[in-house]
């Protein structure tokens, strides 16, 4: 069965189709690479995320790494509800670190203010912590800027890191680029390293459905998987009686969006109903198995 997307975004900090990615140079900068994402792609109205057109990354003789992140829609400041943020993957491994394509630091603007994060204890989203002494953020004229050591990332001079940046305030949001993720050298021309066997399976979360007997209701689900793939499953029980299954093709999946199964109702039915999804990579690794339950009116 085809995928289907709903365009709702989660909050990084607690927890599309594909555009043609650009890579330039940005002139003045020794080792710089910058990547663009369309325009207009974050909604609509008074209820648009931040809208990135832009990611520029370069770092200096000094080791200093640098991101910019242009936004076409907040020429002066975030507005309280915006967030605004830049993950790193800095082993180079989307199977380590969380499940947002393997990134292990985060910076993150709620509203006007910056913050550092770092994976919680299970490993999956991110929780704030005190950020390394040579980290600096700032938001001004529709850029958003940081700066941090690479030393303090744990960098080596000769390393690299993954990067994508992500907008979103509650209603909709913007990544860049718009699946995976970017990569960046310290020394010009080194390659990525190799990527070895996949064995991190994908992780999946339930939400809780609100429906009216006799329509349809919406299944959502995140299916978030390091490399960006899944085969995701949707079964409806009524107690411990199945009522339904879904099954979805392998596909891209962006780990900040739900997706949803569409379920009809039957209109005289009764009893406590729940659904349950599961997802198998690329690679054949299986997914947790995530309930939730299906409220009727």
């Amino acid at each position: 069965m085809a995928r289907v997307l709903q365009g709702r975004f989660l909050r990084v900090a607690v927890f599309a189709t594909f555009a043609a990615l650009v890579l330039v140079g940005v002139a003045g900068a020794a080792n710089s690479i910058s990547f663009t994402d369309p325009a207009g792609d974050s909604g609509s109205g008074s209820n648009a995320a931040p809208d990135i057109t832009n990611v520029a990354v370069s770092s200096d003789a000094s080791g200093t790494i640098t991101i910019r992140v242009t936004v076409a829609n907040r020429p002066t400041t975030l507005q309280p509800d915006d967030e605004l943020g830049v993950d790193l993957d800095l082993d180079q491994n989307p199977d380590t670190g969380t499940v947002l394509y393997g990134t292990e630091v985060a910076t993150v603007f709620e509203g006007s203010s910056p913050e550092f994060l770092r994976p919680d204890k299970n490993n999956t989203y991110f929780e704030q912590v005190a950020p390394p002494p040579s980290y600096l953020a700032g938001f001004a004229n529709g850029v958003a800027t940081l700066s941090v050591k690479a030393s303090d990332l744990g960098l080596s001079p000769t390393g690299g890191f993954n990067v994508f940046a992500l907008a979103d305030n509650g209603s909709s949001g913007d990544t860049a680029p718009d699946i995976r993720t970017v990569n960046y050298q310290l020394v010009p021309g080194t390659p990525p390293p190799a990527l070895g066997l996949d064995t991190r399976p994908p992780f999946d979360r339930a939400f809780t459905a609100h429906g009216v007997r006799g329509k349809v209701v919406h299944l959502d689900v995140i299916s978030a998987d390091g490399r960006g793939q899944s085969a995701d499953t949707f079964r409806v029980y009524r107690r411990h009686h199945l009522l339904a299954t879904h099954s979805y093709d392998l596909g891209d999946t962006i780990p900040f969006v739900t997706y949803y199964s569409p379920w009809r109702v039957p209109r005289h039915i009764r009893g406590p109903l729940r659904f349950c999804a599961s997802s198998v990579d690329a690679a054949g690794n299986k997914s947790n198995v995530s309930c939730a339950r299906i409220i009727l009116r």
